[in-house]
């Protein structure tokens, strides 16, 4: 006996917000003057009109796993399992914003340091403004799924000793290396 199971849950999503950013910069120009900022990435929401239960703006499903092996002695198992591994699709109305872009600031200039009136102050704008690609469309996206490890083993009928792990596979990050 394993005490293994297997289920899979029918999803109705509410609503969904969601920032990725790919390169993102934030620097200075070569002689000091100015700040910048460059971007790369993009914005999803779901349908903001819809709201309520069964009334929803995505529909999906999700797995729920688990398996244990026994070790053949009966005081340690090992165990496997996979939890809310699906995905939703999002409505027509679903907005995604493409970001791409830079944005300088320089800074305030004051005329008279003495005299600090508004007509002294000038404060420009961006010289860039933020710039991106707006459209709507049904989009499917992964829950944010879990996989858990574990190895347990009875070393009294009352004490245990018990090692786990858990991994967020949609939430994984390469590791980088610079030169």
């Amino acid at each position: 006996r394993t005490r293994s199971y297997v289920s899979l849950s029918l999803l109705e999503g509410q609503m969904m917000q969601n920032i990725s950013l790919r390169k993102g910069d934030f620097f200075t120009s070569a002689t000091g003057d100015s700040l910048s900022l460059q971007y790369n990435g993009e914005y999803i929401r779901s349908d903001t009109a819809r709201r309520g239960l069964m009334n929803g703006s995505g529909v999906g499903f999700c797995l729920d796993a688990g398996y244990n092996y026994i070790v053949p002695d009966g005081k340690s198992w090992f165990r496997f399992e996979l939890q809310d591994m699906g995905l939703i699709i999002w409505n027509r109305a679903t907005e995604r914003y493409q970001l791409n872009g830079q944005n300088s600031f320089t800074g305030l200039v004051i005329d008279d340091i003495n005299n600090l009136s508004a007509d002294s102050i000038e404060v420009p704008d961006f010289k860039d403004s933020l710039q991106f690609d707006y459209s709507k469309r049904r989009l499917a996206m992964a829950v944010q799924g879990r996989i858990l490890l574990s190895f347990t083993h009875r070393v009294t009928s009352r004490s245990y000793l018990h090692f786990a792990t858990m991994i967020l596979p949609n939430r994984a990050a390469w590791p980088q290396i610079r030169a």
